[in-house]
């Protein structure tokens, strides 16, 4: 596991394993022809996690992924385990970080963030506050874009640096991995039909959330 194999314990190989195929999985969703995203995950060789960690705690474990829209590198997602993960009960950070924020549109931005948080924070509370995460971050991101420091030099052009961290269950992602295993496109169909609906529950107020039956 990169640099830091050794150091890597049963549940950093656990998770390691898992999620193998998660740029796959995910990538088969964002260029499923309803969702027609010009997004894309490249899994990275390194395992060892960078983002939102304070280094006193010594190096963190995981999977990283380079995020690209078309053929240019936007930024970069990693995922490493929570202390309660297992088979049984995926729980997982996914940390998010987006240097080109401004050369995606908000549609786009906002259903590409939704799908990773329908993946990898899939029960219903969890979407509810991913959805409140991606609100947050967006906002963030437009302030800081637009504030006027008096350290600032005007002529810099901040291109919109997002980031942000999901915490929840990836059982959604899991099911896809299985369901692309035995029959990829009657589960591609399927999956696609729930997580439209799903990304856009989790954008939606949670006094207008509904849940839904999750066929996988």
């Amino acid at each position: 596991m990169a640099n830091f194999s050794a150091l890597a314990d049963d549940v950093d190989r656990l998770l390691f394993a898992d999620f193998k195929d998660f740029a796959d999985v995910v990538n088969w969703w964002l260029a499923d022809s309803h969702t027609e995203s010009r997004f894309r995950l490249q899994d990275l060789p390194d395992g060892d996690i960078s983002l939102n960690v304070d280094p006193s705690d010594g190096p963190i474990s995981g999977r990283c992924f380079e995020i690209y829209y078309n053929q240019t590198k936007l930024g970069r997602l990693e995922i490493h385990p929570r202390y309660e993960y297992s088979a049984e009960s995926p729980q997982v950070f996914t940390d998010i970080e987006i240097d080109w924020a401004r050369f995606v549109g908000y549609e786009e931005l906002t259903g590409f963030l939704g799908a990773i948080a329908l993946h990898v924070a899939s029960e219903a509370d969890e979407g509810t506050a991913a959805g409140r995460t991606i609100d947050c971050a967006l906002t963030k991101t437009l302030w800081e874009n637009y504030r006027i420091s008096q350290y600032d030099n005007t002529d810099d052009e901040d291109w919109g640096e997002l980031s942000l961290r999901f915490q929840g269950t990836a059982s959604f992602y899991m099911r896809r991995k299985e369901a692309r295993a035995r029959k990829p496109a009657a589960a591609n169909a399927a999956a696609a039909d729930y997580g439209r609906a799903a990304v856009a529950d989790a954008l939606l107020p949670s006094e207008v959330q509904t849940r839904r039956q999750r066929p996988f």
